[in-house]
């Protein structure tokens, strides 16, 4: 054969990529499910040490006060000192994550004060309205 792969090592290849037969595939399948079922629960752990961890009760110079607390003083600590990362952390934990919005997005009570400071009033501009179908 000229240049490229031989049949010898295309027909290894199909081998290893093709698909698998119905015992095959339940087999891989189960695996995988045993294999997930295991991340899951390694996970869940691991969410429920930190939930425990964070509840206890934590000396600091101001007193005892809960590990979330605690580590949420620190947090607004660095943020204060200028860390951006800790500032963004503080802004979306308080529920102030900014969104994109869109122009469809606009709310009522934004058009109305656009249309009333003269921002939507088309008669000004000498601008024709776009069709509304």
């Amino acid at each position: 054969m000229g240049k490229g792969i031989s049949k010898e090592k295309l027909a290894e290849i199909s081998a290893k990529t093709r698909f698998k037969t119905g015992k095959q595939q339940v087999d891989i399948a189960r695996q995988g499910g045993i294999a997930s079922g295991i991340a899951k629960r390694e996970k869940r752990t691991m969410r429920e040490i930190a939930e425990i961890i964070l509840s206890k009760d934590v000396m600091t110079s101001d007193g005892v006060v809960t590990g979330k607390y605690a580590v949420l003083a620190k947090v607004i600590d660095k943020a204060l000192k200028g860390d951006l990362q800790a500032a963004t952390f503080i802004r979306d934990t308080i529920g102030e994550k900014p969104t994109e919005k869109t122009q469809t997005e606009l709310t009522l009570t934004q058009a109305l004060v656009e249309f009333v400071d003269g921002k939507g009033d088309d008669k000004d501009s000498g601008e024709v309205p776009p069709a509304v179908n």
